[in-house]
């Protein structure tokens, strides 16, 4: 009985003293590995201290001058984000380290202050650089000056006015003389945009169809070539100086045509009939003018009359006056001539023709 009791008691005790031997072997590891991230976690600090304020001497490199505003006009992307990535690398938190606050070293709040910091600059930058390849994107070659706007700029064929207000929108977000410079290139932007949509809009006035309108003028015309004259981007300028030349062609074309009727229409109304006075019922001038439904005609003498055109069938007279060239009787040889009286006629110039009108007062 004793035996078996001494049997139980030894084997309770070697338990229990197991126990108390893993425990603080335990205990002792688990110290042994605090003490360890501890250490671990000063020298990183240690570590991330400088490399912070690396990164933070690399990010302002990004800044043309030390106000922290405009930025290089030669960012480099690829540079940009090797510095965000080893940002992100950089632990500052006790989680990253999985020690009691108590444990970190006094430089690890330093270090969370100048992370937050670094950050801070790095998305202004990124936002920056983001807005002015934005911009750009606009344009047929990227602005290389971020200083100052210039006026050396040139939009591209296809921006327009949508993708220029939402580009406003995201330059409100920003500040400073950054954004005092990059207003100025939207600004000059819109500008060529506006000129564009003039322009435009005289080519829709001028044209319907392919055909000119009665907007359409030397003036518009004049007008919408001293437009075109302003337009930087070439591809544009060649686009609506084909539709100025288009509309100068019509209206020559036009011109012309008005210039031949009225030249028609003027020779038609100049047109006289050459008689003497006395065969005009009284008409002291001597000249009858056009009806319009006269045919010139110049007989061999020289002298211009009038000829009406066919009878219209109905027997009636067209009302045209007509002078017939040849003698009313037939010449007996004893006529007389009659002596000019300066009233016969101012267009008969040949004396053949005058022998021939005798006086009939004479037979």
């Amino acid at each position: 009985m004793r035996s078996t009791f001494g049997k139980i008691l030894l084997m309770v005790t070697i338990a229990v003293i197991t126990v108390v031997i893993c425990f603080f072997g335990l205990k002792s590891k688990a110290k042994k590995m605090e003490d360890q991230r501890v250490k671990y976690a000063q020298l990183v600090v240690e570590k991330d201290v400088k490399a912070i304020d690396d990164i933070t001497n690399d990010l302002n490199k990004f800044y043309s001058d030390v106000s922290h505003d405009t930025l290089v006009s030669d960012v480099n992307a690829d540079k940009l984000k090797e510095i965000a990535d080893r940002l992100g690398s950089i632990k500052v938190s006790v989680n990253d380290f999985k020690v009691k606050a108590s444990d970190l070293p006094a430089e690890a709040k330093n270090l969370t202050d100048k992370k937050d910091k670094a950050s801070s600059i790095l998305k202004d930058i990124q936002q920056k650089v983001d807005n002015q390849n934005s911009i750009n994107n606009l344009l047929t070659a990227p602005i290389t000056n971020w200083q100052e706007a210039s006026d050396d700029i040139i939009i591209k064929s296809d921006t327009d006015e949508a993708k220029l207000n939402d580009l406003k929108t995201k330059i409100v977000e920003n500040s400073g003389k950054w954004k005092e410079v990059a207003t100025g290139y939207l600004a000059k932007i819109e500008d060529q945009i506006n000129l564009s949509d003039t322009i435009e809009g005289i080519i829709d006035k001028s044209l319907s169809e392919g055909e000119i309108t009665s907007y359409a003028t030397l003036a518009t015309y004049n007008l919408l070539v001293d437009k075109i004259k302003e337009v930087k981007n070439t591809e544009l300028q060649d686009k609506y100086s084909e539709k100025a030349q288009e509309i100068l062609n019509q209206l020559n074309v036009k011109n012309r045509q008005v210039e031949s009727s009225t030249s028609s229409s003027s020779e038609e109304d100049d047109v006289v009939a050459v008689v003497p006075n006395n065969s005009l019922g009284g008409t002291s001038s001597g000249y009858v003018p056009s009806t319009g439904n006269q045919i010139p005609v110049t007989p061999s003498n020289g002298t211009s009359v009038v000829t009406p055109p066919a009878s219209s069938g109905t027997g009636e007279s067209s009302g045209a006056v007509v002078v017939d060239p040849t003698p009313t009787s037939p010449s007996t040889g004893n006529e007389t001539s009659t002596p000019a009286t300066g009233n016969e006629g101012a267009g008969a110039t040949d004396p053949a023709a005058n022998s021939e009108i005798t006086s009939q007062t004479a037979q």
